[in-house]
């Protein structure tokens, strides 16, 4: 297998949850998502760059609680605000296909945006494609 590149630097927080996605991938590509909890620490505080580590210096950890998950959580809980649902569906329901915008890209929107609106089974994204 070829060396994978490491993922670029967080550039700002508002990217965390792709960024998050594109660091798991590299982890299960490169062999390291088998490596020890201090070791997946170091990479992922490695690949992170500069503004993660400086936010990562903000977490409180006990000993017992310093883990790979525990660390991701802690992202999360910093970089990805809590949602208002009601300004979300708000959004989804004024979305309105361009006039040249392709029905795809529309319907890609509706299903990012519906992921947000709590709509439970009745979810965009969950319907069966016909």
């Amino acid at each position: 297998m070829n060396q994978l590149q490491k993922p670029k630097d967080l550039s700002s927080g508002k990217d965390w949850t792709r960024w998050k996605s594109v660091f798991n991938l590299y982890l299960i590509g490169s062999g390291a998502i088998k490596l020890k909890e201090e070791e997946k620490i170091a990479i992922l505080l490695h690949c992170i760059g500069d503004e993660g580590r400086t936010v990562s210096e903000t977490f409180e950890f006990t000993e017992k609680d310093r883990t790979y998950d525990t660390l991701i959580k802690k992202f999360d809980e910093y970089y990805v605000p809590a949602l208002n649902e009601i300004v979300e569906t708000f959004k989804f329901n004024s979305r309105v296909q361009g006039a040249d915008e392709t029905f795809e890209k529309f319907e890609t929107d509706l299903r990012q945006l519906s992921n947000n609106c709590n709509f439970g089974s009745l979810s965009y994204c969950r319907r069966s494609k016909m």
